[in-house]
Order: C-alpha cells, then structure tokens, then sequence
C-alpha cells in the first residue's frame, strides 16, 4: 500500500491542473471532443471531470475523500 499511496502523492496536483483545464475549456464552451483532442486525453475522461464537478462543486472535492493519510 505505501508504494500506490506515494504513487498517488507525486501526481495528485497533476490531476487537479488537469482537471482545472478541463473545466476551463468547458466553461469557454468547448465540447468534450474539442477538450480531449487539446488535451490529449480520452474523451470519457472529459466527460467523467465534468460530470464529477456538476456533482460535487469542484474537481478537488472528489479527490480529496477517502482515508486521510
């Protein structure tokens, strides 16, 4: 468990500029398949942050429950 979670660590502020990004672009009116081709990412994953933030307010509030370490 220690090696996933110090795994986790390095790229979890990766995960929340990524996400930011990608609610930037939707917010400017992008389209999941604008954001995914600039991104280079899978368009499910677009998709996924994004339905993520309209449930929970922002990208950080899923990423951050769980288990506190």
């Amino acid at each position: 468990h220690s090696h996933a979670n110090a795994m986790m660590g390095n790229t979890k502020s990766a995960l929340y500029r990524l996400e930011a990004e990608i609610i930037d672009l939707h917010k400017a009116g992008n389209s999941y398949s604008k954001i995914s081709e600039r991104l280079d990412i899978p368009r499910s994953s677009v998709q996924s942050t994004i339905k993520k933030v309209a449930h929970f307010g922002t990208a950080e509030t899923l990423s951050e429950r769980g288990r506190k370490q």
